[in-house]
C-alpha cells in the first residue's frame, strides 16, 4: 500500500468523562469521517490511537492523541515524523469558541486563538504551518466560566447544529490534489460542499468502528460517540482558562480562510 500522504488529527481529552463534550468536537468530527470512509480499525499506541485508510483516492492516517489537550502536540509530531509528512500535510480538527455553533472554517497557519491543543501542536511541529479545521461551538453565557462551558456535554440540539455527518461526507474533497496534500483549491472545494443545499433524504452515516477499536455507541442525546482511551495516571486536574488547561478565554483570531 502507498504510505499516507495526509495526517488527520482529532483533538480532545481522553477519558469517559470527556466524551461528547464541546472541547472534544474535533475528535468527534474525526470519528465521523473515519466511519463514513471506512478507515478502521484504530490501533492503540503509547501516545495515540491511529488508523490508516483511504479518503477519496488518497491514503491517510487518522490520529487521536491519548494525552490531554495541552500536551497533545508530542504525539502529533511523532507520527508526522514517522510518516515523513511535513506540517503542511497535517490537518488538526478542533473546537473553536469564536465561531458560532455549526460554523466551520478551514485555514493554514495563523494564531492558535487561545486553544491550548493548537498551541501544543504548533510548538511540537516547529511552527504554525499546518492546516486547522475550526469547528464552532460558540461562547458561553456571560457569567459562565469558559473552562466549565467547554467541558460540558453537547445537547442533542448542539450536536445536530455541528453537522458532523455532512462534514464527513465532504471530507474526501480534502485529499483531491494530485499529490494527496491539502491545497487552497481542495480546501475551497471542501468548504463549498458544506454550503451547498443537501439533497432531500440524505442517508445517515452508518455505524462502524471508531477510535480505540470500539464501536460507536449512542449517548443520551442520540448522537454517536466513541469510548476514548483511559485517562492518564493520576487523572486530570481541573482545567481552568489560561493556565495550560482547556483553553484561554481571550478572543481568538477569526480567519475567513477558503470558502
Amino acid at each position: 500500500d502507498d504510505p499516507p500522504r495526509l495526517l488527520l488529527v482529532g483533538l480532545g481529552n481522553p477519558g469517559r468523562q470527556y466524551e461528547s463534550t464541546r472541547h472534544n468536537v474535533g475528535r468527534l468530527a474525526l470519528e465521523e469521517i473515519c466511519v463514513a470512509a471506512g478507515i478502521a480499525p484504530f490501533e492503540k499506541h503509547a501516545t495515540a490511537d491511529i488508523a490508516v485508510g483511504t479518503l477519496g483516492s488518497v491514503r491517510v492516517a487518522a490520529v487521536v492523541p491519548r494525552s490531554y489537550m495541552n500536551v497533545c502536540g508530542g504525539a502529533v509530531s511523532a507520527f508526522a515524523r514517522d510518516l515523513r509528512l511535513p506540517a503542511a500535510s497535517v490537518l488538526v480538527l478542533h473546537d473553536d469558541l469564536d465561531l458560532a455553533p455549526g460554523k466551520v472554517k478551514l485555514k493554514l497557519g495563523g494564531s492558535a486563538g487561545g486553544h491550548n491543543g493548537v498551541k501544543s501542536c504548533a510548538a511540537a511541529l516547529g511552527g504554525d504551518g499546518f492546516w486547522r479545521l475550526r469547528l464552532g461551538i460558540g461562547r458561553p453565557p456571560r457569567r459562565e466560566d469558559v473552562a466549565d462551558f467547554v467541558l460540558e456535554r453537547l445537547s442533542a440540539a448542539e450536536r445536530s447544529e455541528l453537522r458532523l455527518e455532512r462534514i464527513a461526507r465532504a471530507a474526501p474533497l480534502l485529499s483531491g490534489s494530485p499529490d494527496g496534500g491539502l491545497t487552497a483549491a481542495t480546501a475551497s472545494s471542501f468548504m463549498n460542499a458544506l454550503t451547498r443545499p443537501e439533497p432531500a433524504g440524505q442517508a445517515p452515516v452508518p455505524e462502524r468502528v471508531a477510535s480505540g477499536g470500539k464501536r460507536l455507541s449512542r449517548d443520551d442525546a442520540g448522537a454517536p460517540t466513541a469510548a476514548a482511551a483511559a485517562a492518564a495516571p493520576g487523572g486530570p486536574k481541573r482545567l481552568r482558562s489560561g493556565d495550560g488547561g482547556a483553553c484561554s478565554d481571550r478572543p481568538g483570531e477569526v480567519d475567513e480562510g477558503p470558502s
